[in-house]
């Protein structure tokens, strides 16, 4: 990132983090999910895959299952990962990977973790296009998704 992107990509991330939405962490993991499916799945030629990742988290936050049951059915579902013929479709998986992830899910936040888990979500969407489109995306999602009075 260059200086103008850092400085924006700050902007966006202060702003979320002011934001009503942080103060109901569910809502905000139920936003960052349905941004995945509407903007981040279809870009990816492996969709259908993508999906089923997601719907372990939805699972999860649902009461469904466990974390040790995610771990297992996300490490499981890994291995039947297709192969990857773009670094592109590689960090979108990232994305999805971090958002099966049950630290984040449950705002958890390791001591070894350096920055906020909107921070590591961001940067995820950054890493996608290298650009700040998606995060950009990402911050008008919640804008439009959610009334902040």
């Amino acid at each position: 990132m260059n200086n103008k992107e850092i400085y924006r990509f700050t902007t966006i991330l202060d702003a979320i983090e002011d934001s009503d939405i942080m103060d109901d962490y569910y809502k905000f993991i139920n936003c960052c999910i349905k941004f995945a499916q509407k903007k981040i799945i279809p870009i990816s030629n492996y969709a259908e895959y993508l999906e089923k990742l997601i719907q372990f988290s939805i699972c999860f936050l649902n009461g469904k299952i466990d974390a040790k049951t995610l771990n297992q059915s996300i490490n499981r579902a890994y291995q039947e990962k297709p192969i990857y013929h773009s670094d592109y479709d590689e960090k979108i998986l990232n994305v999805i990977l971090y958002l099966t992830n049950d630290d984040f899910l449950s705002n958890f936040t390791p001591k070894d973790q350096q920055d906020t888990h909107l921070s590591y979500f961001l940067n995820l969407l950054y890493e996608i296009q290298n650009n700040l489109i998606l995060c950009e995306e990402f911050y008008y999602f919640i804008i439009s998704t959610y009334n902040y009075d």
